[in-house]
């Protein structure tokens, strides 16, 4: 039984496998870079994680990763799941009036997930006397087998998405609106001018795109469409407007969200 933290892909397991290799080398290079200590083993659509480091909220602002779980990975052999599980509970202080258990399983085994879901079900309420309740409960412990192994998941922290730092083209923003620049990063571009505060989470890199024309993207809204037609066009550059579907507003609204989150994960990295 290890300890270990499991980062889930989103959209970059739906590209092919040429493409999917090139984004898996740029997120190692970023995952490398803001936490040289661990150890990274992709498999599949998900990175394995031996670390010391278990506040997965370190890997909030990684774009490229939907979830990052934290869990234990064990052999996938139900009699050994039910008699491990409940002494997780205990090792991790898990407590919970209600509960679910949510199985998703990959590969040839004598058992189902509605099998482990059962099975795993009973032996926590025999141990918590606790509820089971599938529709609202209080905790939901995951559990994701893949062939030989099975991962227990204890706790999950929803990440940025999109896909891999740098792994789609360098670009010049014309704000320095925090929303903007997230959301830029999260569609896999380096930002050439991003702000000093912001390179602990996104380094400078040396890169060679084959990109012959500049990408600038600006922060104009709704309010500001005729701000649009006023900039000079060029054939080689080309000029993004991301946000005109926004109101000042709903942008502000955005903003302030991410200013609190991303101050929290630069501090809990410093």
């Amino acid at each position: 039984m290890e300890k270990i933290v499991v980062l889930k892909y989103g959209e970059l397991w739906l590209k092919s496998k040429r493409t999917r290799k090139r984004f898996e080398y740029a997120l190692k290079q970023h995952l490398g870079f803001l936490f040289p200590k661990d150890k990274y083993v992709f498999k599949r659509e998900r990175v394995i994680v031996y670390t010391q480091e278990y506040d997965i909220r370190r890997f909030r602002f990684v774009p490229g990763i939907e979830y990052a779980h934290l869990g234990y990975k064990i052999k996938a052999d139900l009699n050994y799941m039910e008699n491990v599980i409940n002494e997780i509970l205990k090792k991790e202080n898990i407590t919970f009036s209600s509960f679910a258990v949510r199985c998703t399983r990959t590969g040839k085994h004598e058992f189902n997930s509605k099998d482990v879901e059962i099975k795993i079900g009973a032996k926590i309420k025999e141990f918590t006397n606790a509820k089971v309740n599938l529709t609202n409960p209080e905790y939901v412990l995951k559990i994701e087998i893949v062939d030989k192994d099975a991962y227990i998941i204890i706790h999950t922290e929803k990440c940025l998405g999109g896909l891999p730092y740098a792994s789609e083209g360098e670009c010049i923003l014309r704000s320095n609106n925090l929303y903007l620049i997230i959301e830029t990063i999260k569609r896999g571009l380096y930002v050439k001018n991003l702000p000093t505060r912001l390179r602990k989470l996104y380094p400078i890199l040396e890169l060679n795109f084959d990109q012959d024309f500049e990408i600038e993207i600006y922060d104009y809204t709704r309010e500001d469409s005729d701000k649009v037609k006023s900039i000079e066009k060029r054939e080689d550059r080309l000029l993004l407007f991301p946000l005109i579907s926004l109101s000042r507003g709903e942008l502000k609204e955005k903003t302030l969200k991410y200013e609190k989150e991303v101050e929290e994960i630069i501090a809990l990295l410093s």
